[in-house]
């Protein structure tokens, strides 16, 4: 096998064997980000949930982030709410509810229909 290699002008590189063990993912493991598709941390009047973005346990929305503020330590009385969102057809990326006020601000990105920028609600 050597000499027909060496015949051909491609010169042969024998290589050891790695000592590693070959590491195997699981495809569901891969695509999610955090397991079993959610991920919930607490903070001091805050709760960050993180979905996946990818896979079967994707959200159906694009919802991939949901960060809630809370103006009491018992996280009763919400302040503020924030979701991101990524692959969605209105290009929707982020919304903002403010609470105390009742403000609603959805953003779009690049490309969305009629070119909207940002829509803000603002109750009378």
């Amino acid at each position: 096998v050597d000499e027909s290699s060496e015949m051909d002008g491609e010169p042969t590189l024998e290589m050891p064997r790695s000592w590693v063990p070959k590491m195997a993912i699981a495809q569901e493991d891969f695509d999610t980000t955090c397991p079993r598709g959610h991920k919930t941390t607490r903070y001091h009047r805050c709760i960050h949930e993180l979905f996946a973005v990818f896979g079967v346990c994707s959200r159906w929305d694009g919802l991939v982030e949901k960060l809630c503020t809370f103006s009491d330590d018992a996280c009763k009385n919400k302040y503020e709410e924030r979701e991101t969102f990524r692959r969605r057809k209105d290009k929707l990326c982020e919304r903002i509810v403010k609470h105390s006020d009742d403000t609603k601000i959805e953003r779009f990105e690049h490309g969305s229909a009629f070119g909207i920028k940002e829509i803000r609600e603002i109750p009378d």
